[in-house]
């Protein structure tokens, strides 16, 4: 989250910056039970950067990339990709 806070225009006008993902929240009602998927998700992805999405079976990593990949919405929060919504 710091690093959302330290953005500034010229980040966005150099194309330094190619992802953000800000307060990403996708839950699942399985029968009575809410799943938190995605639970306040932030993160920014730079030119060049190498990101590695690690986590035990359920954590929500295949949500996350389904919805960079557009197959899936968020229920709230935003993804911006080359500074669009997505």
């Amino acid at each position: 989250m710091e690093e959302l806070k330290k953005l500034n225009k010229n980040d966005f006008i150099d194309d330094k910056i190619q992802i953000i993902i800000r307060n990403a929240k996708k839950p699942f009602k399985i029968g009575d039970n809410q799943i938190k998927a995605l639970d306040n998700i932030n993160l920014v992805i730079k030119k060049g950067d190498f990101k590695l999405i690690q986590g035990p079976s359920g954590c929500g990593k295949t949500t996350l990339l389904n919805i960079l990949g557009g197959l899936d919405t968020l229920d709230s929060g935003e993804v911006l990709i080359n500074f669009g919504i997505l």
